[in-house]
């Protein structure tokens, strides 16, 4: 069994497991990372579209946050990150199929995300899943940070 079939089934976090996506947030996106307790605040408010790759108990290989929109039909990813060490295992694929899944069962037309204009591999990723450019925002994230709005329709 290859490592990519054994453990790219995306599953909502535990409880347990907060601390453990923080760390993994962290060593992902460093300065730029989401908090603790904004994690223990997704937990609680969306825990289906807050999903991870990895055996409970074992470090995390990613995860993924996603939400219905409050005013319009798409919904958002909020941030899909893999650990530096486990990418090209094809987690990021799993992780985007299960949560755009979920949301598209709450209702979701589309599903809209945020990335770095300079980020290829994410962008490869969105492009062959079907996202296509919808806007370019300069400094979206503060200065410098440029984003690339994508969206993919239903």
């Amino acid at each position: 069994m290859s490592a990519v079939s054994a453990v790219s089934i995306a599953r909502p976090v535990t409880e347990p497991e907060l601390e453990a996506l923080a760390e993994l947030e962290r060593a992902v996106f460093g300065d730029g990372a989401y908090p603790f307790f904004f994690f223990r605040q997704a937990f609680d408010a969306l825990g289906a579209t807050l999903l991870v790759v990895g055996d409970p108990g074992a470090p995390l290989a990613g995860y993924v946050l996603g939400s219905l929109a409050a005013s319009e039909k798409d919904a958002w990813i909020w941030s899909l990150a893999v650990s530096p060490d486990r990418r090209g295992e094809g987690h990021a694929r799993a992780l985007l199929d299960a949560c755009e899944q979920a949301l598209f069962e709450r209702g979701a037309e589309g599903v809209r995300l945020h990335v770095s204009p300079t980020n290829t591999h994410a962008l490869t990723l969105y492009e062959r899943r079907g996202y296509v450019e919808v806007a370019l925002v300069k400094d979206a994230f503060g200065p410098g940070g440029d984003r690339k709005i994508l969206r993919r329709s239903r």
